[in-house]
């Protein structure tokens, strides 16, 4: 069985979606009322709480991890539960990292993946970068309202990922031998030169954040200079249709199916969903 945390969260219902007929999963969830957990076997969970860990790692061999947002001291938030896993004999878990946490230390996501390292458990990390659904989720009120996206991106080159292709990832790690003391870097099809050159591709964007009154036009991004310029800088909604002076940008939001290549730091090896 494969125990799903954070199972209320995007990428766990898409995991858990992923794993439908392939293996019996659980949902570990702080709330076991939510209505769209899929699983009938939900059970209740907290990092805080080591008195939910063993219910919730009673007859479960494999582990998704995913990392709360609220919770970034690795060893203080995430030390007891992995001690539980290795008390339990946890065959493999997967953690869902982000891009780069290989080198950055300062990221929790860095100090969860040596933790693990060092348990002695079996581990594989993925590593997606930036996710296609930030445009209909964390961009878009400022895509509906302001007609700009604010993130410290420049006009550097980058990728999106479908969470449903992260799902399919993770599935496969978790079902198929040979993953293990892996780690996996998660991107799409193609590099971007930033958000802003999107403009080849056919527009959708309107529609998906809810607004059909303008295109799908955007300022354009611009890095920031210090932390909290962002915010200080973020212009109040316009009343009417919003100001747009520089590039425009047509984005789709659909299946990417990437590639997944395995990064350096374990071995090379790709799979293809």
């Amino acid at each position: 069985m494969i125990l799903i945390t954070g199972a209320g969260g995007t990428v766990s219902r898409e995991v858990a979606t992923a794993l439908a007929g392939r293996a019996p999963v659980r949902l570990a969830l702080r709330d076991t009322g939510l209505r769209d957990a899929q699983a009938p076997d939900r059970v209740r969970f907290d990092f805080l709480d080591p008195a939910t860990f063993a219910p919730a790692l009673a007859g479960v061999d494999r582990v998704f991890l995913l990392r709360p947002p609220d919770l970034a001291r690795a060893t203080h938030d995430f030390g007891p539960f992995i001690a539980a896993m290795r008390a339990a004999a946890i065959a493999q878990v997967v953690f869902l990292s982000v891009r780069g946490a290989a080198d950055n230390p300062l990221l929790p996501h860095h100090r969860i993946e040596r933790l693990l390292e060092k348990s002695g458990l079996a581990w594989t990390h993925l590593r997606p970068n930036d996710f296609m659904q930030n445009f209909a989720t964390v961009h878009r009120a400022d895509i509906r309202d302001l007609g700009q996206i604010w993130v410290p991106a420049g006009h550097g080159r980058t990728s999106f990922v479908d969470v449903r292709d992260v799902g399919e990832a993770a599935a496969r790690v978790l079902t198929e031998p040979g993953h293990e003391r892996r780690a996996y870097t998660l991107t799409g099809g193609a590099a971007w030169p930033s958000y802003t050159a999107w403009s080849s591709r056919p527009s959708r964007l309107a529609t998906i954040v809810g607004t059909k009154a303008w295109p799908a036009t955007l300022t354009a991004v611009r890095p920031m200079s210090r932390i909290g310029s962002m915010a200080s800088s973020r212009p109040a909604p316009s009343r009417g249709k919003p100001r747009v002076d520089r590039v425009k940008v047509s984005i789709t939001v659909a299946p990417v199916r990437p590639a997944v290549a395995a990064e350096p730091s374990t071995d090379t090896k790709t799979i293809r969903p």
